[in-house]
């Protein structure tokens, strides 16, 4: 799927579910399925190196899957010390490297298949963190518009999508065991 620095390869969102997540591949096909007669829950959008997909304090407005490429995650100074670096919700790392950058701040690099952005968009409060692209990447942003035309239409459909943002809690929680 991805190189050694995740930028090569594209995935599909669905694939990102299934192969990261451990979703069903009929949960999957069902979500692709929808997405053929109606308006996409999700969009996808490129982002060169170094731009901001979105900024501590915007609004939740949705969360975010990697589909090539890779996002940095960058902390805000006064969440930094201790366990509070730990940040819920900044992502579901397939492989996690931790940095400072340049101006200081700490950072966690998220590869293909990552899904960032989950913690907020479900308490919908304002972003906690700040996420830039770490190459040329691509994103798929699950858009909370989109994800309520779903329920709507589909309360089944609706089902899948909160499955999918509690594999992520779970994937979370059991990363942070291993840290």
């Amino acid at each position: 799927m991805s190189t050694a620095d995740g930028d090569k390869s594209r995935i599909s969102l669905s694939t990102a579910f299934t192969t990261f997540l451990g979703l069903e591949e009929e949960d999957a096909a069902a979500l692709v399925e929808y997405e053929k007669g109606h308006a996409a829950f999700h969009i996808e959008t490129s982002y060169s190196k170094g731009e901001t997909i979105f900024s501590s304090g915007d609004e939740s407005d949705g969360f975010f899957v990697v589909l090539q490429g890779n996002i940095v995650v960058l902390l805000d100074d006064a969440s930094r010390g201790g366990a509070s670096t730990i940040i819920s919700g900044g992502g579901v790392q397939i492989r996690n490297r931790r940095r400072i950058t340049e101006s200081g701040k700490a950072s966690r690099v998220q590869t293909v298949g990552s899904v960032f952005g989950f913690v907020d968009y479900v308490l919908n409060r304002r972003r906690t963190f700040t996420v830039v692209s770490g190459k040329n990447c691509l994103v798929a942003k699950c858009k909370r518009s989109g994800l309520d035309e779903l329920k709507r239409e589909n309360p089944n459909l609706d089902r899948i999508v909160d499955k999918v943002l509690l594999l992520c809690s779970v994937v979370e929680l059991a990363s942070l065991e291993h840290r």
